[in-house]
This record gives C-alpha cells, structure tokens and sequence, in this order.
C-alpha cells in the first residue's frame, strides 16, 4: 500500500481589506470530502476601539481546493486579554490594545478536531474624542491654570498612550506649554485646545480682573425710624480694576460699622433683619435690615468670608414716639406709630426688656425684645407691661409676682401673663399689675397687701384674680399701693392703700374691693402717682387728692386731701402723675406742673418744691 503523504500549504490573499488564510494540514490528498486545510476570511484584520467586532468565517477545502460542506468549527484565541472570539461563531471582539492569532479548526465526527487555519487580528485603538478639563476657567493676569486631557475611542473608552500637543488660540492673553500648563499674560478670551492623533479637544479660559478684591455700597443705607426697615441696601463684588465681578455668588454679611452708642459698658444698637445674602451676577441686595436704637452717624460694613471688606457712608436712626409713660421709679416707655415698644432708664432688674451692657441702664431708648406689636405700654416701679393683640406681657422685677406668669422669678424679656383672656388696657403700679378684658371687667395679679387687687382679700397673686364686683371698666390706673378706674358713665372707683386719701372716698381706711371717689364727678381721664391721684372732666376741670407734702394735689398747701379737690382758674386737656409731683397741659396748651421739685421735674428753673401750679 503506498504511503500517505502530508504537505502544507498557505495562501493569504489581500482583496478589499480582507485577509484569507488557508492551510492544509493531517489529509491524505486524495479523494473527494476529505478536509485538507481550512481558509479563514476576514473584512479587515485592524480594530480601532475597544468592544469593537469582527465577523470571522472559516471554509473547509479537499486536497483539490474544493469547498467541504456541513462542516462545523471550533474557534480560538491565542491572547483573550487582547481579543476574544466565539467559539461556535467566529465573532471577535476587541479588548486592548496588541494582536492575536484566531485559530479555526474543523470538527471532526467524532467530536475531535482536524484540520486548522489561522488568522492575524490587530486592536490599535483610534482616537476620536478628546475632552479637555477644566471645560471653562478664569485667571487674573499672571496666574496659571493646568489644564488635562483624555482621549477616547468611538466606543467611548480611554485611548492610552496619547501624546497631545497643545496651543493657546491667543498667545498675547495665555500662553501654554507642552504640559498643559496655562499663564495668564493679559486681559481677554482664549481657546485652549489639545491634538491627540488629529482629533482637538478644546477648553475656554477668561482672564480678567475678575476675583473679589473689595466691596462697595453701590446703594448707601438711608436714615430710617429705629426697628423700621431701612430702604433697600445694594452691596458690589468688585475686582482690582473697579469692575463688578458678574460671575459672583459670594454671600455677603452686614454689621454695624460706626455704633454711635456702643462703649465697654453698653452694646450700643444692634443690627437686626436678614444680614446675610448671596450675590446674584455680583450684587448682594438686602431689604429687611433694622436697628433698634436711635443714634446719629451709624455705619455698616460688609464683608465676605475670604476677608474682602466695604463700608458705607454716614447714616442717622431717628425715633418718634406716638406715646410715653413714665414709672414711679427710674425708667419710661414709649411706643412708636408701628407700635414697637421702646423704654430707657434704670435697667437693675430687666424692666426695659433690652440687654443694656454692664451698668444695667441705658439713656437712650431701646427696643423691647420678642418683636411683639403694643397697643398700649404701662411702667411701674420696676417691672413694665404691655398688651399686644389682646395678649398681656410684663418684664422686669417679679418678686410679688407682678409679672403675672405664675412665678415670681425676674424677666429681661416680655413674658406672657397666665391667662386665656383678651386684655384692652393694662396699668402697672410699683408691686402690682391690673388690666381690663374687652368686656371692661377688671383683673389684678402681684402684691395685695393693702387690697390693691380689690379682689376682697390682702393675699397676693402670681396670676390674674377678677376685682370684684360688676362694674364695666374703660380706664384703668395704677399707684404704688392703690388701683383707680373709670367706668363707661365716667364714675371713678379706687381700691387699695389709702392712709392719705388716694382712693378719694373721704377716708384714709384701705379698701380691698372698688369704692366710689366721692363727689359724683364725670372723669374723662385719671391718672395716679404713688400715693395721690388726679383726673380731668368732661368740663375740663382738674382734680387732684391723696398724698399732699409736697404739693402735689396742687392746692397751694402740703395737706393730704381725702376727696378730690379742684385746681381752681384752669382748664385742662389731660393731667399726668408722677411720684411726688404732676403735670398738665391747659386748654390753651400751657404746661404746668406742681409738687416735689428735688431734681427740677417741676421745670421751673429751681429745685424748691411748688405746691401751686407752675408755668
């Protein structure tokens, strides 16, 4: 029998791109159906990205060089960590860059493998984006910005190895060099692009003046009314050459610059409102700003966070007051036409509802705090009271309770008296407090130990106790130790000390429930000091009665009057009762006082007390 032989044979043929491999291997050579080698044909042998396929396929040949049908293949790769291939199906798949050796061998029947053929493949990724970061960059004149790129292929993954050669599309503005780095020469617009393998990526870099070096009030503080709002405030980011830096954001901060009153001992105003904001396009605009204290030549300053500073122009806080009280003891409260409460003086024990520093007083009016809006305020000796939207609030000394909050413990802030009752008018007298509900009934909360709650007892209360009785209050005042109030007929009614005639009934006995003044006088107003009280008429007559050694009553003695005595030859509009001494205003619209003169509250130029009427 004559021997087989073996040859090999290799064609690889180029068409179109394409790569034919064939190769005969293990047949004999003769006879028809026997595979003799296998050609692999591919559309084109280079991969330019990862994840990129090819499509391979594999033809059996016989030793003729004729197609063997029905033949199955089994397909390898000699680097899967540069390209994979389907076993079954020829697809080969790009992973990284490099080459490997595709191998298509026939199956053979029974289940083995015979002839084989190969193929090169080649991944070399193209670039086709090249993304430059930062995207878009700002410098001032001689800064630098380095500047990176990253190329990709068009199936989106990172071409390595890429040398990019960069420019500036202006080098009089930046210049950059082989790295990346970019330096800013002078004001203007740049492109900054990257060439990796042909294909640019591009970055847009802005040099200007353009980083926060300062702040400016491009819209000044206005005066203003102290806690009203001051009129819109506009602050700008500017850069060195003066210029609004539009771009910024900064959030900007106003306190007080210049604080006309503020000292060691004194916090002076205080800034009150939004005083913070961030800038939109460079402007930061504030809208809600107050101060609470009236002073001339306040300022504001403005800073950012990195330490920019601005400050404002000159500006005055004025205060006008549509009423004033006046305690028994060392301080007075007023409110304003936007019914803010404000009160100066002796601030020992918090009765001007404001933090006044280390000497515990304060000469120029305050701001009482918790932003409550009064429609009435009342001073007593140390504690001060207020009513806002039918609601009763006191601060200061609460030892007997005046405060009316169920203890007996001092507030520098309003506190809420201990009652579910809507209150129209409150007094404050020197341990005690009363206040009318809307229905004129009266109530009075702190000491009682002359009956000056009028509840029919001496004990005293933390909380409100209804006066006794069913009278119908419009008016209520308060003394020291005594509590008068007017009905809606115009009667005047007192309770509490009496022990020189301040209830005016013609005794000096206390009473602890309301007892008429004697007389039978209409009263349109009343007023009380420590131990006197006055009031004026329908017919504008003044009377005064009480405690009388210094002249207060104004009768031209220094007797205590136990009934109401008229202040003969005047008329009056309104009288006022201090501790020891009175004031009125005439029909004719006079000022007049009278009484205790130690200090010159008579304001006659003297210190000599007046028991008749001044001028």
């Amino acid at each position: 029998m004559r021997p087989k032989t073996f040859g090999i044979r290799w064609a690889v043929v180029g068409m179109l791109g394409g790569v034919v491999a064939t190769v005969a291997c293990g047949g004999d050579g003769n006879g028809p159906g026997t595979i003799a080698s296998v050609q692999i044909t591919a559309p084109f042998d280079t991969l330019t990205a990862v994840g990129e396929t090819v499509q391979l396929s594999a033809t059996a040949l016989d030793a003729a060089g004729n197609a063997v049908a029905g033949v199955a293949f089994q397909w390898t790769t000699s680097d899967a960590t540069k390209i994979t291939v389907d076993a079954s199906g020829g697809l080969a798949r790009a992973v990284a860059n490099g080459e490997a050796t595709i191998t298509a061998a026939a199956v053979t029947a029974r289940g083995g493998t015979g002839a084989s053929g190969t193929a090169k493949l080649i991944v070399k990724q193209r670039v086709t984006t090249v993304t430059v970061t930062p995207a878009t960059a700002s410098l001032e004149p001689g800064q630098t910005q380095q500047f990176q790129a990253a190329a990709t292929d068009a199936g989106g993954a990172a071409v390595p190895n890429v040398t990019f050669f960069w420019a500036s599309s202006d080098h009089n503005v930046v210049t950059i060099n082989e790295s990346g780095l970019a330096k800013a020469i002078d004001v203007g617009a740049v492109s900054i692009s990257a060439l990796g393998q042909g294909q640019p990526g591009n970055a847009q870099l802005t040099v200007s003046f353009g980083r926060a070096t300062r702040l400016s009030f491009s819209t000044q503080p206005a005066s203003a009314q102290a806690n009203v709002a001051i009129a819109s405030i506009a602050v700008q980011i500017l850069d060195k050459a003066g210029n609004v830096v539009t771009n910024a954001t900064d959030a900007v901060t106003l306190v007080l610059g210049k604080n006309p009153w503020a000292s060691l001992d004194s916090r002076g105003g205080s800034l009150l409102g939004t005083a913070t904001v961030n800038a939109v396009a460079g402007v930061a605009t504030f809208n809600n700003l107050r101060i609470d204290k009236p002073g001339q030549g306040y300022t504001l300053e403005a800073a950012l966070a990195a330490g920019q500073r601005g400050s404002s122009a000159l500006f005055n806080v004025g205060l006008t007051l549509q009423t004033i009280v006046a305690g028994a003891s060392s301080h007075t409260c007023g409110r304003d036409a936007a019914n803010n409460a404000f009160c100066w003086g002796w601030n020992g024990n918090g009765q001007l509802g404001a933090v006044t520093g280390n000497t515990r007083s304060d000469s120029v009016a305050v701001l009482v705090r918790n932003a409550l809006s009064f429609s009435q305020v009342s001073v007593g000796s140390s504690h001060s009271c207020g009513i806002a939207a039918g609601v009763a609030y006191c601060w200061g000394y609460n030892g007997n309770g005046q405060l009316g909050d169920g203890t007996t413990t001092q507030s520098d802030v309003p506190v809420q008296v201990s009652s579910t009752l809507s209150f129209t008018r409150i007094a404050a007298g020197s341990s005690h407090t009363c206040a009318l509900d809307t229905t004129g009934k009266a109530y009075c909360w702190g000491w009682n130990g002359s009956g000056q709650l009028g509840d029919g007892t001496t004990t005293q209360s933390l909380t409100p106790v209804a006066v006794s009785g069913t009278l119908s209050f419009a008016t209520i005042v308060a003394g020291s130790s005594h509590t008068c109030a007017r009905t809606s007929a115009n009667a005047a009614h007192c309770w509490g000390e009496n022990f020189a005639g301040g209830l005016g009934d013609g005794t000096t006995v206390d009473k602890s429930v309301p007892t008429a003044v004697s007389g039978g006088l209409s009263f349109t107003s009343l007023t009380a000091g420590n131990f006197h009280t006055c009031g004026v008429t329908a017919a504008n007559a003044g009377y005064c009665w009480g405690y009388n050694w210094a002249g207060q009553v104004g009768d031209g003695t220094t007797v205590n009057k136990l009934a109401p005595t008229v202040l003969t030859g005047l008329s009056f509009t309104s009288i006022g009762a201090g501790s020891n001494h009175t004031c009125g205003v005439t029909t004719a619209g006079g000022g007049l006082c009278w009484g205790y003169n130690w200090a010159g509250m008579v304001g006659d130029g003297t210190t000599v007390n007046r028991p008749r009427r001044w001028r």
